[in-house]
């Protein structure tokens, strides 16, 4: 049994089923449907052998969260967290002891009771949000705590994680019912449009930091040119939705990211070649910012031209009579094309008003100031120490006669449910964790930092510190950070014990 579990774990099949099993679960849609999603569950199981593995479909489910359900009720997110949190736990538990638990697990159990305290005895409610943030502190926890000479088997997945979310969006953008408001592209249902801005902003600076970590290699340098496609793509699409918080967490991750490159690439020919690199995605970059929404404004055009340029052809019955003029039912009149191009026109104006800082409707803060306002005056100032507790945001604003649905600041909403304690509790380890990656001298360092980085500036217009891909970024900094600094990546081994192999031995003793 031992044996075969080890076989298993070393079959070249399992990176290749981890990665199909990424564009699987993306193409699930929101309603779930129980065929589809039984298979996502059934190929999901050979992968709890090699625990890294479901952190490759857990990476794109977290990116697309409530768009990506698997059974009713029941989202791919939280099923591959959960699945993740069961498997990897117990294996700790098995091959580690008691006293190693106590430091590993300490603070994070200090983290979560707060976060408990806050809602249940603080803001008197019990949230959803409870429970997702102890999953999303576990969850970083756990993957601090996987065998670091496995870490690039996970490593080389991650732009998969990313190409199948990035490819579903765009799916979802040309071929479904899209809404355009103020210029702005609605293309994940129900979804919050700042929310599908910070996704692609992830995705986005995922792509770029896998770009600038592949090896001087044949292979490398066509992995790098299949980044730089994703890179381009997400992009695209995060222009189109108009979220310039999210722009802007992108652009700092970028800086950030070029500005180390250039750092420590030796001088020479290596050096000029990460600054020719990068002058051309920034200018590409720049291009694409200027261009993105006429290119839009004529692809909508094509598949308009493509759908109207052959007639429907009507069948005829010859054994029935034909109906009667007022029997038919009245067709709703098609816009014409020149109607078309004005109102494709209209959301491209509308576009750049909204990213003009200067204009008197959509500049400055687009009505989040209001925001801040009420909870800095009802939330913060009367319990400045402890907050008002977790998830209370939404109720404070309801209260003073607004009905946003969360505070639209990192800072803001840390202060407001959490207090001046659960930000010294969640700040000075995110503070630290920085510092330790922008010291590390490892290409596989401008992953968690540039999604960390990218996510924290973003977060001046958005709630972002319950989102699972910000706990996800925190894992992957803490996995390589316990682990000495290799000066490329490590060869895969397979000495490590996994949960499988710890309960077999267990057993036999």
């Amino acid at each position: 049994m031992k044996e075969n579990l080890r076989r298993l774990r070393q079959s070249r099949c399992l990176p290749y089923l981890a990665a199909a099993l990424s564009f699987l679960v993306a193409w699930t849609g929101e309603t779930g449907s129980l065929v589809w999603g039984g298979l996502c569950i059934l190929l999901s199981l050979p992968l709890l052998a090699v625990p890294e593995y479901l952190l490759v479909s857990l990476l794109t489910t977290a990116l697309l969260d409530n768009n990506c359900n698997l059974l009713p009720g029941l989202t791919a997110s939280r099923y591959f967290t959960l699945l993740f949190l069961a498997v990897e736990g117990l294996s700790v538990l098995l091959r580690e002891k008691p006293g190693q638990w106590v430091r590993r697990f300490a603070y994070p159990v200090l983290l979560i009771l707060y976060v408990f305290v806050s809602a249940v005895f603080v803001g008197r409610c019990f949230s959803l949000e409870v429970f997702t943030l102890g999953m999303n502190i576990a969850l970083a926890v756990l993957m601090a705590a996987l065998p670091s000479q496995r870490r690039e088997r996970l490593w080389r997945l991650l732009p998969w994680s990313c190409a199948a979310a990035v490819s579903y969006m765009l799916f979802c953008l040309n071929f479904h019912e899209v809404e355009i408001d103020s210029g702005r592209y609605w293309f994940l249902g129900a979804t919050n449009v700042n929310g599908i801005g910070m996704v692609l902003a992830q995705t986005a600076i995922l792509f770029f930091a896998a770009m600038a970590a592949q090896p001087e290699t044949r292979k490398g340098e066509w992995k790098a040119v299949g980044c730089f496609a994703g890179y381009v793509i997400s992009l695209y699409l995060l222009i189109l939705t108009g979220a310039r918080s999210s722009l802007l967490g992108l652009a700092a991750g970028c800086a950030v990211l070029g500005i180390l490159l250039l750092q420590r690439s030796e001088k020479g020919r290596c050096r000029r070649r990460q600054t020719a690199n990068l002058a051309v995605t920034c200018c590409l970059s720049a291009v694409l910012c200027l261009t993105a929404p006429q290119i839009q404004q004529r692809m909508a055009l094509w598949q308009y031209d493509a759908v109207h340029s052959t007639p429907p052809v009507e069948e005829i019955q010859p054994d029935q009579p034909e109906a009667p003029p007022e029997d038919i039912p009245a067709q709703p009149e098609q816009p014409s094309r020149e109607e078309t191009i004005e109102q494709l026109q209209e959301n491209t104006d509308s576009f750049w008003r909204r990213m003009n800082p200067f204009d008197a409707h959509w500049g400055g803060s687009a009505g989040r100031a209001e925001i801040w306002q009420i909870l800095i005056e009802h939330s913060i100032k009367p319990h400045p120490l402890t907050g008002s507790g977790l998830g209370s945001a939404v109720s404070v604003l309801q209260a003073n006669g607004d009905q946003h649905n969360g505070a639209h600041n990192l800072l803001i909403a840390i202060l407001s449910d959490l207090g001046l304690i659960g930000l010294l509790l969640f700040g000075i380890p995110l503070a630290r964790l920085l510092c330790r990656l922008l010291r590390r001298k490892d290409p596989a360092a401008l992953l968690p930092l540039g999604m960390i980085v990218t996510a924290l500036v973003a977060g001046i217009g958005e709630n972002i510190y319950t989102e699972r891909f910000l706990w996800y970024a925190a894992g992957l900094a803490l996995w390589l950070l316990s682990s000495p600094a290799p000066s490329e990546f490590e060869r895969l081994s397979d000495d490590e014990s996994s949960v499988c192999d710890a309960v077999l031995t267990c057993s036999s003793k």
